[in-house]
């Protein structure tokens, strides 16, 4: 396989879906909705599943839904690019799990691991719990803190791995820096396309965050209360300093570089 391979992930609710849907509106990003959610489970999730036959061919266990045409226009976009794509891969927020198994298994592949604040990343299991639409109603407030901390712990385990990149949730999707920062590391730069669709993304972030200050929900003090009594705030806190320090490196390493291309002047 000519292609690189790309995976986004992270807990649920964080995130991964946004930016899923942002990196394929560049025509050289083929990613899939959870296509393989079940198997990456198991010691079957392999790059083999990402030749485009095996990729456009639904099989039982593959993952939760049983039709390519539950996402329909999702893969309908992707089948004509996805032959030439530079980038393939899958979004699936459970792979948070499997770290060490995606490192050995996909050896040159990227990673995108996206983090969100506690709060709001509860807040979304409440929600969705509340909705119940594929979602388990059960699955609410102390199921988000156990999925953080695990993402953080499995996170700090790999902090100067440099086939991941982390996705800080709050400041990537307010402000552009994230996105050039992000394709940095992909290698690539940012398609005419991608900031369209970012640039629209940007105002509808804004929009709900508007939103929310004047509509706190009705997220409880019961859920508060276990968040700051279980949520390890403190690798949350040693993975942002960890991701700082790797961007501050990055900057003055690609200064370092540029100046090494400028002519030497006489005195």
């Amino acid at each position: 396989m000519s292609q690189k391979l790309l995976f986004i992930f992270g807990t649920a609710r964080s995130g991964t879906t946004a930016l899923c849907n942002l990196l394929n509106e560049d025509p050289r990003t083929c990613l899939g909705m959870e296509r393989y959610s079940a198997i990456s489970q198991t010691s079957r999730f392999t790059p083999e599943l990402f030749e485009e036959q095996r990729f456009f061919d639904m099989q039982p266990g593959d993952t939760w839904y049983a039709r390519l045409d539950h996402f329909a226009e999702h893969y309908a976009a992707l089948k004509p690019k996805y032959r030439q794509a530079g980038f393939r891969g899958d979004k699936i927020p459970r792979l948070a799990r499997r770290l060490d198994y995606l490192l050995r298994t996909f050896p040159s592949a990227r990673l995108l691991i996206t983090v969100r604040d506690i709060f709001d990343v509860a807040a979304s299991y409440e929600v969705r719990a509340d909705e119940g639409l594929a979602w388990p109603q059960n699955r609410r407030t102390m199921d988000a803190i156990q999925d953080w901390n695990l993402m953080l712990k499995n996170s700090l385990a790999h902090a100067d791995e440099s086939r991941i990149h982390w996705v800080m949730y709050e400041e990537f999707f307010t402000n552009r820096t994230g996105l050039e920062d992000l394709y940095a590391f992909l290698g690539m730069t940012p398609s005419p396309g991608i900031d369209a669709a970012f640039a629209s993304m940007l105002i509808e972030s804004r929009e709900r965050a508007r939103q929310k200050a004047g509509n706190p929900g009705s997220f409880g003090e019961a859920e508060r209360a276990l968040i700051k009594q279980h949520a390890r705030f403190d690798l949350y806190d040693r993975l942002r300093i960890r991701v700082k320090k790797r961007a501050v490196r990055k900057s003055s390493s690609f200064t370092s570089r540029m100046h090494s291309l400028l002519p030497v002047t006489g005195a």
